[in-house]
């Protein structure tokens, strides 16, 4: 049996045993009661095709993935997505990787284009090799300088050509909050909506909780630096 097969028929394995599925009920208990609390509806799992224009796209989104726990909902005037993703990524070098992320989106406000972007602690950069190799690291040091700590710990990647937008939206004052609040997450950009990840197979209500807040604040500056950038283009 090759190497890929072998792994698919672990991962199998391990996602049908008692002990695996005891916790997959349980995250699904505490995803459910957070969604209810919010006043957000709960969907469980999808099937690809499900409402095809509703599900949770961005850099994860492949013919082989599995989502569950959808929840779909307004949270203080933002429209919002929440899925679990599991997917199994092949690498240019041949590695085969399991990955889970926990996914929250935001549908911006903004009437600006905002191009396609991706923000990341650089420990977790590397599914951008087998995603989106078209998409260049930039150096944010155009229009202001950002923090030592934000440079060290972020990498940030887009088409050159949209460089200068990138970092209107991303100004030093924003990215000095990254470094506090998204240490473990990573951001994307694309078609106006904000995706926020956690590598997280088992959410606590604490990290739920969390993703909400940061994505929000976060939702909420891109919409305020949008709104002024569309004013200096006046």
């Amino acid at each position: 049996m090759k190497s890929g097969a072998i792994g698919r028929a672990k991962s199998i394995a391990r996602h049908v045993s008692p002990s695996h599925i005891a916790r997959r009920q349980s995250t699904s208990r505490i995803v459910k009661q957070f969604a209810e609390r919010l006043g957000m509806v709960y969907f469980g799992a999808v099937r690809h095709g499900d409402g095809g224009q509703h599900l949770v796209r961005g850099v994860t989104v492949s013919h082989s993935h599995i989502d569950h726990d959808y929840t779909v909902g307004t949270y203080r005037d933002y429209d919002i997505a929440l899925v679990l993703r599991r997917d199994r990524l092949t690498y240019p070098d041949k590695r085969v990787v399991d990955h889970s992320w926990l996914i929250m989106t935001f549908d911006l406000h903004t009437l600006l284009e905002v191009p396609h972007c991706y923000v990341s602690p650089t420990h977790r950069s590397e599914i951008l090799l087998a995603k989106y190799t078209r998409l260049s690291p930039l150096t944010l040091t155009n229009l202001a300088p950002h923090s030592a700590a934000f440079m060290q710990q972020f990498t940030v990647y887009a088409s050159v050509e949209h460089a200068i937008v990138v970092e209107q939206l991303l100004p030093p004052e924003t990215t000095a909050q990254l470094v506090q609040s998204f240490a473990d997450i990573s951001i994307e950009l694309s078609d106006n909506t904000l995706y926020i990840y956690m590598h997280e197979k088992h959410p606590s209500r604490p990290q739920l909780e969390r993703m909400l807040t940061s994505g929000l604040w976060l939702a909420q500056t891109l919409d305020a630096n949008a709104r002024q950038i569309l004013l200096q283009a006046r």
